[in-house]
C-alpha cells in the first residue's frame, strides 16, 4: 500500500498547514484578480483567460499587440502565479480533507 508522505506530520501541525494554506490561496487569488485587471482590454475581455484560450497564432499575436509593457509583465505573472495557485490549491484539498473528515 502506498502511504502518503504527510502522515508523520502530526494532527495539530496539519490543521495549522491547513490555515496557512487557506490563506495562501486566497491571497493568490487577490494577487491573480489584480493582475488580470491589469491585462483587460477589447481584445481580452476575459483577462488571461482569453490569451490561454486563443485558438492559433494570429489571434495570440492581435493579443499580444494590445498589450503595453505593463500588460506583459503581469500577463506572465499571472501565469506564473496560476503554477503556483495549482500547488498551493491542491495542498490545501489535500489537508483540510484529511485533518477534518477523518
Amino acid at each position: 500500500m502506498i502511504h502518503s508522505p504527510f502522515n508523520k506530520i502530526s494532527k495539530p501541525s496539519k490543521r495549522n498547514l491547513t490555515i496557512i494554506l487557506l490563506l495562501s490561496t486566497i491571497i493568490l487569488i487577490t494577487v491573480m484578480r489584480y493582475l488580470d485587471s491589469q491585462i483587460q482590454n477589447s481584445e481580452t475581455a476575459q483577462g488571461i483567460i482569453s490569451f490561454e484560450l486563443a485558438k492559433d497564432l494570429s489571434k495570440s499575436e492581435v493579443i499580444l499587440n494590445s498589450w503595453n509593457v505593463v500588460s506583459k509583465t503581469a500577463a506572465g505573472m499571472s501565469m506564473g502565479f496560476d503554477f503556483l495557485f495549482l500547488l498551493v490549491y491542491s495542498l490545501f484539498i489535500y489537508f483540510y480533507s484529511n485533518s477534518y473528515h477523518k
